[in-house]
């Protein structure tokens, strides 16, 4: 159940357009004094072209989409990934982000808070 409210209230502050590259992505966290991995090119149920890692130990995806409506409508393949772990999914412009803990890196979803933030900035 918190999961699901974490994700609601995420999907409810998504907002803005604009996209980043994963590059970008990893200075904006690092910046933030979050610790993002390597990324490296995933195949996932999600569509798009995505790449996978981690930020601070909680698993993340990013997806670049054809446009702004097709990464709006992944959001919710994004979460059947999340599963019943805390995580969320969340569309800006033509980015999607799924982040899944886990590995409880996150215990108290501060970090999740932090990942997403800095993608909807």
């Amino acid at each position: 159940m918190r999961s699901r409210i974490l994700v609601v209230a995420l999907l409810v502050c998504a907002c803005g357009k604009g996209s980043k590259s994963v590059s970008q992505l990893s200075q904006a966290w690092k910046a933030a004094g979050l610790e993002p991995s390597a990324f490296q090119k995933a195949d996932t149920p999600l569509g798009g072209t995505c790449q996978a890692g981690t930020v601070s130990g909680v698993d993340t995806i990013l997806c670049e989409f054809k446009d702004e409506t097709a990464a709006k409508q992944a959001e919710p393949k994004g979460l059947e990934v999340v599963g019943e772990t805390t995580g969320a999914s969340v569309a800006k412009g033509r980015m999607l982000l799924v982040v899944a803990d886990r590995r409880n890196a996150d215990p108290n979803g501060k970090q999740i808070q932090k990942i997403t933030k800095t993608f909807r900035q």
